[in-house]
């Protein structure tokens, strides 16, 4: 591992991100029954290949491609969050925000944020690198 701290970052951002994809996004309630949600759909398959991919970048140091991944990821799940928001505000009283909901938005600040952080943390090349 070329930047532990930088790395790290990248790997919460894509351990928050996945997990808020797959844990319940809302939780219904009405009649006595509770339904819950996730924000799992086929494209979200690609948010997690960018964060894994942005994961092992930051492993092998790959500053750039780590970069854009995380940026891309970031963002992804940020199109997952905003996309199905608007469910919980749909159902109004009877909804309520599952921990998916909040793992979802700081797994993608995070994950975007991390990118940068990798590559501010990163050491400079040297000769002998």
């Amino acid at each position: 591992m070329k930047n532990p701290v930088g790395s790290v970052i990248v790997i919460l951002g894509a351990l928050l991100g996945v997990l808020g994809i797959f844990l319940p996004f809302v939780t219904v309630e009405a009649g006595g029954v509770s339904l819950s949600t996730n924000v799992f759909t086929p494209i979200c398959i690609a948010w997690i290949v960018l964060a894994v991919g942005a994961v092992a970048c930051a492993f092998a140091g790959q500053k750039i491609l780590t970069l854009i991944l995380a940026i891309l990821a970031g963002g992804g799940f940020a199109i997952s969050f905003f996309a199905n928001s608007g469910e919980v505000a749909e159902v109004g009283d009877m909804a309520s925000k599952g921990i998916g909901y909040w793992l979802l938005i700081v797994g993608a600040v995070v994950m975007a944020l991390s990118g940068i952080i990798y590559l501010v943390t990163a050491k400079p090349k040297t000769d002998q690198d």
